[in-house]
């Protein structure tokens, strides 16, 4: 289990973030927290939070208003500013006179949560969240020693969240005194490319579990703006999970819908934009890079996408090619899935399909079989829909396996 220095100086890792990001955006966010104070008064506390979605301001300042370093810097902070910085650094940081410790306890052998994580908290300062208020009026009702005699209440949370790291859930908790942690979510110096994905949608997590709606919306709002050509599938992958990225409430599908926008339109427009245009050579370099991305796409996401009128493509004919390759590069990629092979993926087109206001390509997929060659009877013997065509004419081409 972590030592109380351990815990100490893991939340002083994210004090030292918000330190270097004072140094380099002073006004910017002097003159945002300044204005948002003028009101905060007048403000209820679950909209006070509004209060803290600007990462930082200058401190240095000297007496006459004077940076240390001799330079013109920002107005000088007001009390109100001094307080909130005083909370964050000395309470959350350091932990100073800490009155509870909040251990997370992975419960899944899939969760990220290293064993013995915990943070040393402020019961004043984290009952504003609506999950941590009722898990110490929980422990009031229960007559807890710490209670009564004011030693550190210990409060254990059980965590088997995939998508859960501690330095998502430190972004959240440090959420409820200031806003100085937001600046590892917008600062630009992830140690990998992947990095900054998996902690907005840690952030996400933790803010879904502890019932803070406005970090929350802040954290869907970075993540749609973080989708890419490098991020997409990860993002597929995060709201397809049916217990966690796909049910943390309106957040969830807010980010499903803006994925699928994004793979309709954005990311031909993308590569149009990067490399070349999409649909003027097959053979070309901005094509394949179509084919590749979408042919790495969960088959749910792939099906849908391809088969939607919103996908901007030419011609339905331009769209069966590009789905016959898609499905051709799935194929020769296709292997051994524990004791099941993956069933064998289908496209078909149907001429008069527009009639219908749907677009005239489908994709099939086989109910996967097991090794030993016995495969589950379904209608058509596929997992979806697979046949009723109206009496159109269609035309089948099967992916060639390897």
């Amino acid at each position: 289990m972590m030592s109380m220095e351990e815990i100490h100086g893991y939340q002083q890792h994210h004090q030292q973030s918000f330190q270097q990001h004072q140094q380099h955006h002073p006004q910017q966010h002097q003159q945002q927290l300044s204005s948002d104070i003028l009101n905060i008064s007048n403000q209820s506390t679950s909209a006070n939070s509004k209060f803290f979605l600007e990462n930082s301001f200058n401190t240095s300042h000297s007496e006459n208003g004077q940076s240390t370093n001799g330079s013109i810097s920002a107005p000088q902070m007001t009390y109100h500013d001094m307080i909130c910085t005083h909370i964050y650094n000395a309470g959350f940081a350091q932990g100073i006179y800490s009155d509870l410790v909040l251990r997370i306890q992975p419960t899944s052998s899939n969760s990220q949560i290293p064993e013995g994580t915990a943070f040393k908290l402020h019961r004043i300062i984290v009952m504003r969240s609506p999950y941590l208020a009722s898990l110490l009026s929980d422990a009031e009702m229960r007559g807890d020693g710490s209670f009564r005699y004011g030693m550190p209440l210990d409060i254990t949370i059980p965590m088997n969240d995939p998508n859960m790291t501690p330095e998502g859930i430190l972004v959240a908790l440090g959420h409820l005194y200031a806003s100085f942690s937001h600046a590892s979510l917008t600062s630009g110096t992830s140690p990998t490319p992947g990095h900054r994905s998996i902690l907005l949608r840690s952030v996400l997590a933790a803010a879904n579990l502890f019932h803070l709606a406005d970090l929350a919306q802040h954290a869907t709002d970075l993540m749609k703006s973080d989708i890419s050509r490098s991020t997409v599938i990860e993002y597929c992958q995060f709201a397809n999970q049916p217990e966690w990225g796909g049910n943390y409430g309106t957040w969830s599908q807010d980010i499903r819908d803006y994925v699928f926008s994004y793979l309709c339109r954005g990311v031909v427009k993308e590569i149009s934009e990067k490399i070349a245009p999409v649909w003027s050579n097959r053979e070309g370099e901005a094509y394949k890079e179509l084919v590749m991305l979408f042919s790495n796409l969960p088959f749910e996401w792939l099906k849908k996408v391809v088969e939607s009128k919103a996908f901007e493509v030419p011609t339905d004919v331009e769209r069966y090619h590009v789905a016959k390759e898609i499905i051709q590069v799935r194929a020769a990629a296709r292997g051994p899935q524990s004791s099941l092979v993956a069933g064998e993926e289908n496209v078909l087109i149907s001429f008069g399909a527009h009639k219908t206001g749907a677009s005239g390509v489908t994709i099939l997929r086989k109910a996967p079989k097991h090794v030993n060659g016995i495969q589950p009877s379904t209608p058509n013997g596929y997992g979806i829909n697979g046949g009723g065509f109206g009496g159109s004419e269609r035309k089948v081409w099967k992916a060639q396996g390897p």
